[in-house]
């Protein structure tokens, strides 16, 4: 049933990568990041999803259609092997009788009743890998790790797990998918990348989810944006609701908060979701302060503080003799400006004047932890939809 277990694209490429993971059957999260790369330009040549077009959302059939249709590169997710071959089970990983276990006999009974023959037969063609280029830099796609498809991969996972892979493969880093939060990690000069997932929130407490695109650069470098995305969430709630899928995956889209931690390693679990790291020494990340997504109309909170949250950041690596160096941040006049802007006054006064001409200022950036991120998942307990003009702030 499957075309091929390795698919590739290894000419160099000036082009930048859109890459996003788990569509999740989320049509409206998928259909808000296809129309992002359409407004960046990239063509569908360079955008690679990492895999599980179908799992806890209400659309896996208008999900597989469109994925297929736009004519993008996929690799194939744990999710869509299971579907293909007609399995009992969403063969995910999660521990066994844990609430994400028990939880997905739901969604995975429901989307397995709705997929046709050809949307399975679609799944089941998808290669295992794909072998990417940046610039003249080859990166491996992978939905897991390298050998197991299910395998779950954070910044928190032991760098042992990953140098094993990294070691294994003769390209210059690998972009894996599975796990739903974003990261960017140099380990022995060579990258591990996962973009995130656009089907669900990154367990942040909002509920903006991830892409990144990987860009060359006229220096030899990569410069890797881990991208925001704000879409028409409660749109995909009400179509859960109509379905009726279990609740908590339609509660999580609100709230950013997944319904169980029972996947993520003890130091994921500590430390924030959502933030790129570079190398352990040498390595300056850069980042770009800016809300990115769809505009559209529904109702909004004017409150304006709750976009900090909302960022993008930015980092480079070196591709030289198969090493991935981050380079030095670049300073200009605009950290100058940043940090008056930071001065309460200045906030205050930009606001109002922002507030007048229907700007929406974005003003600070990182992700919160401790009693910081409790604040903001209440905060976000009524999430707004944000539409208008919205601007950045690089540094």
């Amino acid at each position: 049933m499957h075309v091929a277990t390795t698919a590739a694209l290894t000419q160099p490429s000036a082009m930048p990568l859109l890459v996003f993971g788990g569509p999740y059957g989320n049509l409206e999260a998928t259909r808000a990041v296809l129309e992002e790369a359409s407004r960046r330009r990239i063509s569908p040549d360079r955008i690679l999803c990492t895999g599980d077009l179908v799992a806890y959302c209400a659309s896996p059939v208008e999900t597989v259609r469109l994925v297929r249709d736009a004519g993008i590169r996929v690799i194939r997710g744990n999710c869509d092997e299971q579907l293909a071959a007609g399995a009992d089970d969403c063969g995910c990983g999660y521990p066994p009788d844990g609430m994400c276990d028990r939880l997905s006999r739901s969604w995975y009974e429901f989307a397995s009743s709705r997929l046709g023959e050809d949307e399975r037969a679609y799944l089941g063609s998808l290669p295992e890998t794909c072998v990417v280029t940046v610039g003249d830099a080859r990166l491996l796609a992978v939905h897991g790790t390298m050998s197991t498809i299910n395998e779950f991969v954070f910044e928190g996972t032991p760098d042992s797990r990953k140098q094993s892979d990294l070691a294994e493969t003769a390209c210059d880093g690998i972009i894996g998918g599975h796990s739903g939060i974003p990261f960017s990690q140099v380990l022995d000069g060579k990258l591990w990348h996962n973009a995130g997932v656009v089907g669900m929130p990154a367990n942040d407490g909002t509920p903006r989810v991830w892409y990144s695109v990987l860009s060359p650069m006229t220096d030899g470098s990569i410069e890797i944006e881990h991208c925001p995305l704000i879409y028409d969430y409660m749109a995909a709630q009400a179509a859960m609701a109509k379905v009726g899928i279990v609740p908590e995956y339609r509660e999580a889209l609100a709230t950013g908060l997944w319904p169980s931690l029972d996947v993520l390693p003890e130091k994921t679990v500590r430390e924030p979701a959502c933030r790129s790291t570079g190398p352990s020494s040498g390595g300056v990340l850069q980042a770009r302060r800016q809300h990115t997504g769809p505009e559209f109309d529904g109702r909004q909170t004017a409150d304006h503080e709750r976009l900090g949250s909302i960022t993008s950041t930015r980092q480079r690596f070196f591709n030289h003799q198969h090493s991935l160096i981050a380079v030095r941040r670049q300073t200009s006049c605009a950290l100058f400006v940043g940090c008056l802007l930071v001065h309460k006054c200045w906030r205050r006064v930009l606001r109002v004047v922002c507030l007048h001409i229907g700007v929406v200022p974005v003003l600070t950036v990182g992700v919160a932890s401790g009693s910081a991120l409790a604040e903001r998942r209440n905060q976000w307990s009524t999430p707004p939809i944000w539409r208008g003009a919205h601007f950045g702030i690089h540094g």
